[in-house]
């Protein structure tokens, strides 16, 4: 379940902020003839989840074209198939043990993950947040620190993800540790009322506060979370 929940937040962060050298040749650039015909290819294989054809199509990419692109995406079928160690290799043979390339970074972390060497993710994610000071790296963090239980430390690294731009996710995810993990029902409760009074009650956090609320026998705070949602969806259910 860990592992599942770590991959869907990489997946959803990671590709927007891939930093590292430029390839030699432009992305919208074609690299050789048959370029087209391989990414078709690959990306068949990913949709029949034949994951260790497409590793090894979007690597002969990356080998004839030199842009890293097909090297993440080789790396990502890898940790779907995972083929850890593989990805570990790979990355320190790529990146030379630098952190510039921080898409890189990010894979290896996850692969070290996937293989239960949470110390050594642990450090390697601490490093990467140090330098990018990006919401992704904050998450990875935090879900190091949650496979260890050591929920207060990631509770902060999670609180920091959320300060940099609000995203109900990561609050629910907050919430989580809070009442359920930490014990601390009334904060949990007190954070995402706060978040719905500033940036509205949206779904994730309506359905969490009444999750919450109704674990509470608290009449009054189901009532005023199902009027808001009725405010913004209209649903006659909701209205019963």
């Amino acid at each position: 379940m860990f592992f599942k929940t770590i991959m869907a937040i990489f997946f959803v962060f990671i590709l927007g902020g891939c930093v590292g050298s430029k390839p030699s040749i432009k992305p919208n650039e074609k690299a050789f003839a048959q370029e087209d015909i391989f990414i078709l290819l690959a990306l068949r294989a990913e949709q029949l989840e034949d994951y260790k054809s497409a590793s090894s199509i979007f690597n002969t990419l990356w080998e004839k074209s030199g842009k890293k692109e097909y090297l993440y995406e080789s790396l990502q079928n890898d940790i779907a198939m995972k083929n850890f160690s593989k990805v570990v290799t790979i990355v320190d043979e790529v990146s030379g043990g630098k952190l510039d390339d921080y898409t890189l970074v990010r894979l290896k972390i996850v692969a070290l993950i996937g293989e239960s060497k949470f110390e050594e993710a642990r450090v390697l994610a601490i490093s990467l947040v140090e330098i990018s000071k990006d919401t992704t790296d904050y998450l990875i963090v935090s879900e190091v620190y949650i496979k260890q239980k050591k929920f207060d430390t990631a509770l902060k690294y999670l609180e920091s993800a959320y300060s940099k731009e609000y995203n109900e996710n990561i609050l629910d995810k907050m919430s989580i540790i809070l009442y359920v993990n930490l014990q601390r029902k009334k904060d949990a409760i007190a954070q995402l009322e706060t978040h719905i009074r500033i940036h509205g009650c949206s779904k994730i956090i309506c359905n969490r506060l009444i999750g919450f609320y109704s674990n509470e026998d608290n009449v009054d705070g189901l009532l005023s979370i199902y009027l808001r949602k009725y405010e913004t969806d209209k649903d006659s259910e909701i209205a019963k």
